[in-house]
């Protein structure tokens, strides 16, 4: 009987992957704002409304960073030539009076609020990139992708070289051969070229070996002049062992990409930044689209074809000599080479390929109607206001759908709460000591990461859900748990991650990595100090006033001034968030509430803190007896249900907000995977692990025995996820290469 999974995990001296983050399930029936209220006003008073101003200080539980615009520093390392220019972020800085304060922007207040209110009054989901195509990079995708796309291939497919060239109207791609290099004993790279740019600069004129030389273009000449050849380096230098060599392009065996064709969209799409209506090359495909463009006689339609603008050249000097196209690799059926035969391009052998369906198509799944325009208000734009956008669906808009929201005139709504700055005077900083700042990398959101991020439409099918079948639903609002786990996460970051720039060179020891992989170097307001700020709301219905109270305090009376007690529940703000980062305690008080004249009584000005003390509870319990009424309508249930489904949310929010409750109760929001079937990249992982037991050494001889116990433990629990069907509980990128932070 083989060993339970949940055993293994433990004897893994490497840590695996864990998920910081969890997910409020997402209403799928959106709760209108009150129609008998009306339209919202700022000019015509709201019989009862009430206008008025909230002082909340924030109390720093944990170190807190909103920062302001990096600054460059050059920095200095022991046996390098070259000083390293990183940028510093430091907490942002205002100076009133001639003091010095540092500040929480109200927007960013204004967000962290507007989060928690989108979630109690199940209003829409909010902004969604709707108009991005997830993509992922596997060894055994290829043919599911191939698979959902109406083609086969094989799995044993080789991937085939090529240079994709624009001849002014269109692309094409003309085959190549392709050598290699060897990295180690060949190229002889630096810890600094840890980019793309940087390894071809330092390449330049530097290496030769045997009959192989670069010269200053990067041009390769293996043998004779009839096999020149260019340089293409791809991926991380710490993993490579050999570089790629492309020659010159057989322009007699070209063939043409129609635009129109899902292969060229998805290679774009896969390598590029998605924007709202455009995309822009990133990585590779955008540094050698510069340099393709650069040297060839139709650069301004070359980057027209890319969304992009002749501006982008200024950083490239036009010249003669320079690679023929972009190097690109692509697979094809059949061993033919004609545009029907193409099955994917990329810019690497393991190539990024893109889902089929976009994020937005599976938001519309999970709550229908989200995007639909025009859409009733919800509670959350009638009391924040919302700018109209584009089509955050990602779906192209025909030109009678662009005439119809032409004559809408949807200009959008002011809000009728507003956010001022939170400060506090200048003064302690974490890390304490001036010139040492923290190096850890920052994620960013990957919601192509369906495991986590989606969840299954049918519950009881034994179909996994991803963006591909399109049987997939949003996983629900994605947040953070908080828990008291600060402190640990501040030593390892003091131990590890952080470094000192005192302004002496740094040793090189202690710089390592850290430069190269951090993007920015972080100092943080330390804990316990208290930045006050104010909030002014103008004719908000009591229900609308109750539900801003309720997302201040988490629906905590504790958390209003004046009752000698402590909220246990936090809000976070700011960076490394992940990390616990950014607790914010509120203390709350209404300064003032002034009440728009009514039948049953006269204008009044409530500035009484007993008096307002005994309206706060009230206007909490109308706002949550009025949206329970909403959620009842809105699900064609009864009233009690209604509330049940208010208490369900709401409890949960609370919950992740609580140190005490948020990491483990949180866990019922995640989705079930052991149920779905095996994720499978752990097939790759076990080869990956076969291959380095193998060959266990390192480079000074010394066997790493630790390596060699993590790659037993992660062995055997690959057979275990084989057996028991739950390989995807983790991905394979993170599983190898994650560190613990």
């Amino acid at each position: 009987m083989p060993t339970p999974w949940h055993e293994i995990l433990k004897t893994v001296p490497s840590p695996i992957p864990h998920f910081n983050y969890r997910f409020i399930p997402l209403n799928e029936q959106i709760v209108e704002w009150p129609t008998e209220w009306g339209c919202p006003s700022h000019a015509d008073p709201v019989p009862g409304g009430m206008s008025g101003r909230i002082t909340v200080n924030w109390t720093a539980v944990t170190p807190i960073l909103v920062g302001a615009r990096p600054k460059d520093k050059e920095v200095v390392v022991v046996g390098r030539p070259k000083p390293q220019s990183v940028k510093l972020v430091r907490p942002q800085l205002i100076s009133v009076g001639g003091k010095n304060y540092y500040v929480l922007p109200g927007r960013t207040i204004r967000g962290m609020i507007r989060s928690v209110f989108r979630i109690i009054t199940h209003s829409a989901l909010g902004s969604v990139d709707g108009h991005v195509r997830p993509a992922r990079r596997d060894l055994e995708y290829r043919t599911s992708y191939a698979q959902h796309r109406g083609l086969k291939l094989r799995r044993n497919t080789q991937a085939h070289p090529g240079w994709l060239q624009y001849d002014g109207s269109r692309w094409k791609i003309a085959p190549c051969t392709r050598l290699r290099i060897k990295q180690d004993d060949d190229l002889d790279f630096d810890e600094d070229c840890d980019t793309l740019v940087r390894r071809h600069t330092a390449l330049r004129g530097k290496w030769k070996k045997d009959r192989l030389a670069i010269d200053d273009d990067s041009t390769v000449t293996c043998g004779s002049a009839s096999n020149d050849g260019y340089l293409v380096v791809t991926g991380e230098m710490s993993r490579k062992q050999c570089e790629s060599v492309f020659t010159q392009p057989e322009e007699d065996a070209s063939f043409f990409l129609d635009d129109t064709d899902f292969k060229w969209k998805d290679f774009f799409a896969a390598n590029c930044r998605n924007l709202q209506k455009t995309a822009i090359p990133e990585g590779n495909f955008d540094h050698w689209i510069m340099e393709y463009a650069a040297c060839s006689a139709n650069r301004n339609k070359i980057l027209q074809s890319v969304n992009l603008l002749p501006d982008h050249l200024r950083d490239f000097e036009p010249r003669e000599d320079g690679p023929p196209g972009i190097p690109v690799y692509y697979f094809v059926r059949n061993g033919g080479h004609t545009p029907a035969d193409v099955v994917m391009v990329g810019m690497t052998q393991v190539m990024r390929l893109p889902f089929k369906h976009t994020i937005g198509k599976v938001a519309g799944k999970t709550q229908p109607g989200w995007n639909d325009q025009p859409r009733p208000l919800d509670w959350t734009e009638a009391v924040f206001g919302y700018v109209p956008g584009v089509d955050d669906a990602g779906e192209e808009e025909d030109e009678e759908e662009q005439q119809e929201d032409e004559d809408e005139e949807d200009h959008g709504l002011k809000g009728r709460v507003f956010f001022g700055f939170a400060r506090c005077e200048a003064g302690n900083l974490w890390p304490p000591e001036p010139n040492r700042y923290i190096t850890i990398a920052q994620g960013e959101p990957r919601p192509g990461y369906y495991p986590t991020y989606l969840r299954k439409g049918d519950p009881i099918s034994p179909t996994p859900a991803d963006y591909d079948r399109g049987n997939g639903r949003l996983a629900g609002r994605k947040r953070y748990p908080l828990t008291d786990r600060n402190g640990e996460a501040k030593q390892k970051l003091l131990m590890h991650m952080s470094i000192d720039l005192d302004g002496q060179p740094v040793p090189e020891e202690e710089a390592g990595k850290k430069l190269a992989s951090a993007r920015n170097l972080l100092k943080f307001v330390d804990e316990g100090a208290v930045l006050t700020g104010e909030i002014r709301f103008h004719n908000l219905h009591p229900e609308e006033l109750g539900a801003l109270l309720w997302a201040l305090s988490f629906g905590d009376p504790r958390a209003f001034a004046g009752n000698g007690k402590e909220t246990p529940y936090r809000h976070s703000a700011g960076r490394l968030k992940s990390l616990w980062f950014g607790q914010l305690r509120p203390e709350i008080k209404v300064e003032r509430i002034e009440v728009n004249p009514s039948q049953d009584a006269p204008t009044c000005s409530i500035t009484d803190a007993s008096a307002i003390g005994d309206m706060i509870s009230g206007l909490l319990d109308c706002f949550r007896n009025k949206l329970a009424v909403q959620i009842a309508a809105a699900l064609g249930v009864g009233e009690d249900a209604g509330e049940a489904a208010f208490e369900a949310t709401t409890r949960l929010l609370q919950r992740m907000a609580d140190p005490n409750h948020g990491r483990g109760d949180a866990q019922l929001c995640v989705p079930d995977f052991v149920t779905d079937p095996p994720y499978p990249g752990y097939r790759v992982l076990r080869q990956l692990v076969d291959q380095e037991t193998r060959n266990p050494k390192r480079k000074n001889g010394t066997i790493n025995q630790d390596n060699v116990r993590f790659n037993e433990a992660v062995r055997s629990l690959c057979d275990t996820m084989i057996k028991e069907d739950i390989g995807h509980l983790f991905e394979m990128d993170d599983l190898w290469r994650r560190e613990e932070p």
